[in-house]
């Protein structure tokens, strides 16, 4: 199901690059899924734009290698993006329902995202005496 949903919102990126890219575009997300099982470090990534720049056959639009590039590197912008945000609203969940020193770490992680001091909340958190002990570097606590 996600194999779907990720064509379709690959259609939509490339939709700019050509008139009717959901048609086009489902055989070569299809090669690079495969790609993406077969190949390691997420190569496979790369097994679409590829795909999709090789010359239709029977005429058509042919759309931009980097055009296509483009449009994976939005995607995965788009994902961490996504992945971040997710990440934070699990953090403020947490935060609201568990208890002791890692719920305060999530509160101030949650709320300190923007400032990068997510290391420093959990070290402010503690006392000054064990600071040294869960901190990974003291100069940042």
């Amino acid at each position: 199901m996600i194999h779907v949903i990720r064509t379709v919102r690959w259609a939509i990126l490339l939709e700019p690059l050509a008139t009717s890219p959901s048609a086009a575009s489902t055989p070569p997300a299809a090669v690079g899924f495969m790609l993406l099982i077969l190949l390691p470090l997420r190569l496979g990534e790369l097994g679409r734009p590829f795909a999709i720049a090789q010359p239709p056959q029977g005429g058509g639009i042919r759309i931009s290698r980097s055009g296509a590039m483009a449009s994976c590197v939005v995607e995965r912008i788009v994902d961490g993006i996504a992945i971040g945000l997710l990440g934070i609203v699990a953090l403020r969940m947490l935060g609201a329902t568990a208890s002791g020193r890692y719920a305060a770490f999530a509160r101030t992680a949650s709320v300190g995202w923007p400032r990068g001091s997510a290391a420093s909340a959990l070290c402010s958190s503690s006392s000054s005496s064990s600071t040294s002990a869960r901190c990974a570097s003291p100069a940042a606590c």
